[in-house]
């Protein structure tokens, strides 16, 4: 049985309407906040992949559109998108040349569940992104609504509030929460419902063209994928590289 929403129209590209935008979605994971780059610096360590923090972030933006690729592609395969991902960042690192990829592949399959198993987001998604501390408050005060808009575990709200963030928000929509992930539209409806707004002078704002952007867009809403490597240069959508860079643009365009 398809989901409610699911049979929706996709939002037609073209020039966005900033000035018109009224409501903010936003992704969690690589938006908000990065993954913990010296603990997996350590755990490849141990396993003998020797990096840094510089290459390993320069690896792991460059991963990002293997995993929407993934998700596009075959998307009922038995392996996770997080795995993908982490494979994917190893075979960025110049250690890993060096390494046949059976081993590679054990190396991911190992650490995987390590830092992205059941509650393990918590721990893995704890660096505040340069920026989004300024970007919330400007958004905010330029009186645009506010709703975190996650495929996390449950806990992204507490890293929220442990962090300071939550006064930012009108609501968290946590997929394990609610019982619905993106890129299902649904999980745009819990986003939105109740504030008597309409999608179209809604966007969301993600690291995803896979789950963030086809998302929103099935649920009626604009879409700006982050690129802070560049990496995305062939996908149909808007980029930019840093959700501060958003703001800054959404804030002028409102303002202008």
């Amino acid at each position: 049985m398809r989901r409610k929403g699911s049979q929706r129209g996709m939002m037609k590209q073209g020039k966005l309407p900033w000035s018109q935008i009224e409501f903010v979605c936003i992704d969690a994971g690589n938006t908000l906040f990065g993954m913990d780059l010296e603990r997996i610096c350590d755990l490849l360590a141990a396993e003998g992949v020797a990096t840094d923090r510089e290459e390993l972030e320069r690896a792991e933006m460059a991963a990002r559109p293997e995993v929407s690729r993934f998700r596009l592609e075959d998307p009922q395969a038995g392996i996770s998108g997080f795995q993908v991902y982490f494979r994917a960042t190893l075979g960025g690192l110049a250690a890993a040349h060096t390494l046949p990829n059976q081993e590679l592949d054990r190396i991911s399959q190992r650490l995987a569940p390590i830092l992205d198993g059941p509650g393990k987001k918590r721990l893995l998604w704890t660096r505040v992104l340069p920026g989004v501390p300024e970007a919330l408050r400007a958004l905010r005060d330029d009186g645009l609504r506010l709703v975190v808009v996650s495929n996390s575990d449950g806990t992204v709200e507490k890293k929220i509030e442990r962090y300071g963030f939550r006064a930012y928000f009108d609501r968290v929509v946590d997929s394990a929460v609610v019982g619905v992930r993106k890129p299902d539209p649904v999980i745009f409806d819990y986003a939105l419902r109740g504030f008597g707004i309409a999608p179209e002078r809604a966007i969301h704002v993600g690291d995803s063209y896979a789950s963030d952007v086809l998302g929103a867009q099935r649920a009626g809403l604009h879409a700006v994928l982050l690129d802070p490597g560049g990496h995305w240069v062939d996908w149909p959508c808007t980029r930019l590289p840093t959700f501060l860079d958003l703001a800054r643009k959404l804030i002028d365009a409102r303002n202008g």
